[in-house]
């Protein structure tokens, strides 16, 4: 009985860890769009599934995870904007964003890759 409690208690810490797992950390670090061209960004993390950062056309933007609407996984908002992209991971240094709606100043595609450390 007492090795089952252990492994049960290992198993809910297991859980509680991944629960708690940042979907956000594909944009840890400094990225440069490639597609279109563009400067360098950092996502700067403000909180478990939150990042800030400041993009072209759109300015001072929140990217969060979205609620899946138009197939998209990431809601990117800011004053007078919300799109819902679909951010697809190509490999641990680059990633593409492509438009499922939102407002008309939302740019429809992107791809970013990350500067090495």
């Amino acid at each position: 009985m007492r090795c089952f409690l252990v492994a049960l208690g290992c198993f809910l810490v297991f859980a509680t860890a991944n629960a708690r797992a940042d979907a956000l950390d594909i944009f840890n670090g400094v990225w440069v769009s490639v597609n279109p061209p563009g400067p360098h960004f950092i996502f700067n993390k403000v909180g478990l599934n939150s990042r800030e950062a400041s993009l072209p056309v759109l300015g001072q933007a929140a990217i969060r995870v979205s609620n899946g609407e138009n197939g998209s996984n990431f809601l990117v908002s800011g004053e007078g904007f919300s799109c819902h992209y679909f951010v697809g991971k190509i490999n641990n240094s680059e990633m593409t964003w492509e438009l499922k709606g939102g407002s008309s100043v939302c740019f429809p595609s992107a791809h970013f890759k990350k500067d090495p450390p």
